[in-house]
């Protein structure tokens, strides 16, 4: 995993998270914010997005902002009625945020950006993770009677594990703490099998059938013990 600190224009996103490989718009309001935006279309269209503590917090300080976030790119802009700013992103990168300030430019920040490989976990053993992951939302989407339309083809499409992992995110139902949770956690072996842990026990919240608890004997035998057994 590569690792360097970049400084990058901030917004500290009140009620959501975004992931890496995520697509998504939202809006914003705060003077802040929206000049951090400007920058950042000046500069690259590269934004870090990183999610408030409480919502409920005007002018987020450090301690109310969560320690990783997402690089992202800016694909769209909007300006809307009443001052209001809609932003299409595109998730990146995972990164840590070491530090920011208010300026003229918004806020500014210093960002510990990580590029994620799957190249410490085997082919098999990657494998064996996307197999689980696809089984379990095949399940999901049938117990709960949601329409797949594309959904489940485009996931099959995808082979890296952290990729699939935050994709699913999204349609699997997890919500904005256990986001956060995913994006510090998703480090390294250890860090996919507890992401892992985390979207099973989502899935498994949202239906009533009892294939889910099966397939999670079939996860512990599959997935967690060989990989931990390789583990220093």
């Amino acid at each position: 995993m590569n690792k360097q600190v970049n400084e990058l224009p901030l917004i500290a996103l009140r009620g959501m998270t975004i992931l890496p490989h995520m697509v998504i718009h939202f809006d914003v309001s705060r003077k802040k914010s929206i000049q951090s935006i400007d920058y950042a279309m000046k500069n690259g269209q590269t934004i870090f997005l990183a999610t408030q503590k409480s919502a409920d917090i005007i002018e987020p300080q450090a301690e109310d902002v969560s320690e990783y976030g997402t690089l992202s790119e800016i694909k769209q802009i909007v300006k809307l009625p009443g001052g209001l700013c809609r932003v299409l992103v595109k998730g990146v990168a995972r990164g840590r945020l070491l530090s920011f300030e208010p300026g003229k430019d918004g806020l500014m920040a210093k960002v510990e950006v990580e590029t994620e490989t799957a190249a410490d976990v085997s082919e098999t053993e990657q494998y064996a993770m996307c197999d689980t992951i696809m089984e379990l939302m095949e399940d999901f989407y049938t117990s709960t009677e949601r329409k797949m339309d594309e959904t489940l083809p485009r996931l099959k499409a995808v082979t890296d594990i952290y990729e699939l992992i935050y994709n699913v995110m999204e349609p699997g139902g997890v919500f904005t703490k256990e986001k956060r949770e995913a994006i510090k956690k998703l480090q390294g072996a250890m860090g996919i099998i507890q992401s892992l842990q985390t979207l099973q026990n989502t899935l498994q919240q949202n239906t009533a059938t009892t294939k889910l608890f099966k397939l999670n004997l079939q996860w512990q035998v599959k997935v967690s013990q060989p990989l931990l057994a390789t583990l220093p």
